[in-house]
């Protein structure tokens, strides 16, 4: 007696021409269990593979599988197999590129020993800085999030910065992070490589990575070409970025080079389409990385060239501005948040540039403590980013609206500085002509009208800025408070956790009623919004729409139009992130 699932695969088999006696082997992949082909209870494999010979050199294995309804179908090739078990996945990687040894004594060594927070190679545009200053923003009460401000050296850079502009800074892996993947994958951080294409070997390098079948005139990634050899610690550390999410296409390499068929089959299935649901919780919301996927699927052994191929490249990380070049000429400012936090399994992740701008900072201050000596301060590979209209008007006259809750204050501190020290040094100006335009002639004293002492006078300044608590995350509190004081800018504060209703900027903005609504309906006036981009920025969007309604009688239709023809216009401005 023949069971009804064996008896319909013999058919299959007849249809396809696929004859029995010349199989290799035969073997059940899949466990699982389904419905007979002809509707009976007798249970069926969810996929029987068989491998036919291959009748010439170019042939590709054939494999016969079962989908969900029973009907058998047949596959060619390993990427047909797994088509039709995971569904979608993305493409192989094709090597392009190789890392060869260089020899070296062929090899020119710099004298010049490299400072381990500059790159061995600068981008375009990058120059070195070393900071001269840092401080806490944040109180030892805070213990949620820790914020602080940095000061950098810009006399020996050919460039200036605005108010307004941001700070691009190269950073690296951490070295035990580096270190940890070289060791998982057999590798000397030590080594000394050059990168190139595999069909294009350099004269002092000795090959030893196959290139036959790579794909002709293939180079590597542009962020990894180097102009020089550099060891695989330098490259690995500067170059990708082992802290970003990992993309489907990296998951299907670490699953092309898994021994173990378990670990492959998870791997495969995280890549497809089939997986989404288990990539999303398991790598994009616990922010999983490469290292790992490494030490999860140790069976998983990729060459070091194709995954440095495939990771992401190490891009700068930006920072507002904090100062302005009238006060601080030959320095700049930045201020930012240490960024930690918990997935929702409990993990606890951090940034990578904020940590590691913090620990050097953190060395720096231990090295001069211990030392009788002036200790220069930690150097970076910086450059200015201009900005794209976020930035003070031509006319100082112009009154501005600034809302900028946490670390989204730091570029409105260089635009109230800006701003206030081009009034004293207009209310000096005017000092000085007046001076001038006084004297004695005979014994008599005179005072001559000057029209040039007239100046256009500096347009109000008003601040909404919030945090958590006034005496833990108040940022910049004793300058603003200051400022606040003196007449030069109004600043409206929200503190959301010390009421037992929480307070945020929206709140704020709203409270300030019809005087807000008629200072933003005048033609001259800007309106400025700095900070998180995911919640903040759209709730004062949202409030901006409904005060519109309230004080302006505006439909909904008419007052969103209103706020979309102002940010056309340039009259709300927004610097966003999330």
């Amino acid at each position: 007696c023949i069971e009804p699932w064996v008896k319909h695969l013999l058919e299959t088999l007849d249809k396809t021409g696929y004859t029995g006696p010349t199989a290799k082997r035969a073997r059940i992949d899949a466990p699982a269990v389904l419905p007979g082909a002809n509707g009976s209870s007798g249970g069926v494999p969810s996929e029987l593979v068989l491998t036919a010979p291959a009748t010439t050199s170019g042939s590709e294995k054939l494999h016969m599988v079962q989908d969900v309804t029973g009907a058998w179908k047949q596959v060619a090739g390993n990427e047909g197999l797994l088509k039709a078990k995971y569904g979608l996945l993305p493409r192989p990687t094709v090597p392009n590129m190789q890392l060869l040894t260089a020899d070296p004594a062929l090899v020119r060594v710099e004298s010049v020993a490299k400072s381990s927070s500059v790159a061995p190679e600068t981008g375009e545009g990058r120059f070195s800085a070393h900071i001269t200053a840092w401080r806490y923003l944040t109180t030892p009460e805070s213990t949620e999030r820790i914020v602080i401000e940095v000061e950098f050296d810009v006399s020996q850079g050919d460039w200036s910065y605005s108010p307004g502009d941001s700070i691009g800074i190269d950073c690296c892996n951490s070295t035990q992070e580096v270190d940890a993947l070289l060791h998982r994958l057999d590798q000397d951080p030590n080594r000394l490589v050059s990168v190139c294409a595999l069909d294009q070997p350099p004269a002092n390098t000795q090959t030893t990575t196959a290139t036959a079948n790579a794909a002709k005139g293939a180079g590597p990634p542009q962020h990894l070409v180097k102009k020089a050899c550099v060891t695989l610690g330098e490259l690995v550390a500067w170059n990708v970025d082992l802290r970003s999410i990992p993309k489907k296409a990296l998951v299907r390499v670490l699953a092309d080079h898994a021994s173990d068929e378990h670990e492959a089959s998870e791997l495969y299935l995280l890549s497809s389409i089939k997986g989404k649901d288990r990539f999303r919780v398991e790598i994009e919301q616990e922010c999983t990385t490469i290292m790992d996927l490494l030490q999860a699927y140790p069976s998983s052994r990729p060459p070091l060239a194709l995954l440095l191929q495939v990771l992401p490249a190490m891009s700068p990380r930006f920072y507002s501005v904090a100062s302005s070049p009238l006060v601080l000429p030959s320095r700049v400012r930045i201020a930012f948040s240490v960024v930690s936090w918990t997935t929702p399994q409990g993990r606890t992740r951090e940034g990578l540039c904020t940590n590691w701008l913090h620990r050097q900072c953190q060395q720096w201050t231990d090295s001069a403590k211990s030392s009788e000596e002036n200790v220069p301060g930690p150097q970076f590979a910086i450059f200015v980013n201009p900005s794209n209209g976020f930035r003070l008007p031509e006319d100082p006259g112009r009154p501005i609206i600034m809302v900028g809750p946490g670390t989204g204050v730091a570029p409105f501190v260089g635009f109230i500085q800006h701003r206030s020290t081009l009034a004293e040094e207009r209310h000096a100006e005017q000092i000085a002509m007046g001076d001038r335009c006084m004297g004695f002639w005979r014994g008599l004293s005179f005072k001559v009208q000057d029209e040039c002492i007239e100046q256009a006078p500096i347009g109000a300044m008003k601040l909404f800025f919030g945090c958590r608590r006034s005496n833990e995350d108040f940022l910049y509190k004793k300058e603003l408070s200051q400022l606040h004081e003196q007449g030069t800018v109004e600043l409206t504060t929200a503190f959301s956790r010390e009421t037992s209703e929480k307070m945020y900027v929206q709140h704020r903005l709203k409270a300030a009623g019809r005087a807000l609504v008629d200072m933003l309906w005048e033609d001259d006036c800007l309106f400025y919004v700095c900070g998180d981009g995911a919640h903040m920025a759209k709730d004062v969007r949202s409030t901006i729409i409904q005060m519109l309604q309230t004080h302006k009688e505006l439909d909904v239709k008419a007052a969103t139009e209103k706020v979309v023809q102002w940010e056309r216009k340039g009259k709300y401005l927004q610097d966003i992130w999330s």
